[in-house]
């Protein structure tokens, strides 16, 4: 007939320590991918459908986030680059399922909401959800049309060029700024 009281402690401050560092990294990597100029990016390949996507979308091809979530990544890329993405995809993901874990650079030709076509170099790896077990594709893309551009007009310029000397029928000679040829 006896009442006794059974308490049980439990120390949670070591709980709440570690809570509060996630929370602040958690606030840290969100400051980072909501402020960076790339666009940073979560795919899940099953679906190839984006889960995350950085508010930089909108400076890049001219959509909201929201616009472009959990849409199939195809619908913004030429038929070209898609193909050749998904043909390298294959590989990339069973060397992934086999334990190699690499980064990956390609260029590939983007639609921007006003219909006009960027060159955008992106780069890629290959993660494992833990909870969850889904292999996701993290990504970051960059504008690179008007490097591109460049690229191309100053080859056109050397081509031009080649082809101004190779008709010219006298001699050329280019000295340095003190008389060497």
């Amino acid at each position: 007939g006896e009442t006794h009281i059974l308490l049980l402690l439990n120390d949670i401050l070591e709980k709440k320590k570690s809570e509060e560092e996630m929370r602040k990294m958690e606030e840290k990597y969100r400051l980072i991918a909501e402020n960076s100029g790339d666009v940073i990016w979560l795919l899940e390949i099953e679906t190839w459908k984006l889960v995350y996507v950085s508010p930089s979308i909108f400076q890049l091809r001219g959509f909201k986030p929201e616009e472009v979530l959990q849409k199939e990544v195809s619908l913004g890329m030429t038929r070209k680059s898609l193909i050749r993405l998904k043909k390298t995809m294959l590989g990339r993901i069973e060397s992934f399922k086999n334990g190699k874990n690499e980064i990956y650079t390609d260029e590939i030709i983007q639609f921007h909401k006003n219909g006009s076509l960027l060159t955008v170099e992106v780069t890629l790896r290959f993660i494992k959800e833990e909870y969850t077990g889904k292999i996701l594709i993290l990504g970051v893309s960059r504008n690179i049309t008007q490097r591109k551009k460049a690229e191309y007009d100053l080859a056109r310029e050397k081509e031009l060029l080649s082809i101004t000397l190779g008709s010219i029928g006298d001699g050329v000679i280019t000295p340095d700024v003190v008389g060497n040829v």
